[in-house]
């Protein structure tokens, strides 16, 4: 089997048999679709940053490490800061899969605490 020089990364379809390449946003995590294809999930984000810059729609949070405080999803730009005027919810302190749905018109932006890590999943509008 031959080497992958550019770094691409691939997954087989057990399905179909393909090859298919994964996809990674600019900062090189790994975004990961469900089965229908239409919903992105980042992962591991222990650091507060712009998840999407623009209109999405928040799907769910995955809060896999806890802080001693909690976090903020917010809705800015990826040049917006983070305030209590923008902020839609308080990043749980307690582990496990939060269901949101929630419409983001400016960007979806988490601003998690120290000690948090966090995935989360969205869709495009």
């Amino acid at each position: 089997m031959g080497q992958n020089p550019i770094g691409l990364v691939y997954a087989k379809n057990e399905v179909t048999s393909t090859l298919q390449t994964l996809l990674s946003d600019n900062a090189g995590r790994l975004l990961v679709s469900d089965n229908a294809g239409d919903e992105l999930s980042v992962l591991n984000i222990g650091t507060a940053e712009s998840v999407v810059s623009g209109a999405c729609v928040l799907g769910r949070i995955s809060v896999l490490n806890t802080g001693t405080v909690a976090g903020t999803i917010n809705d800015i730009t990826s040049t917006g800061t983070p305030a209590a005027a923008n902020a839609i919810m308080s990043i749980p302190t307690t582990v496990g899969v939060y269901a949101v749905e929630w419409p983001m018109k400016n960007g979806l932006y988490a601003d998690v605490a120290t000690g948090q890590t966090i995935a989360v999943t969205y869709r495009l509008p």
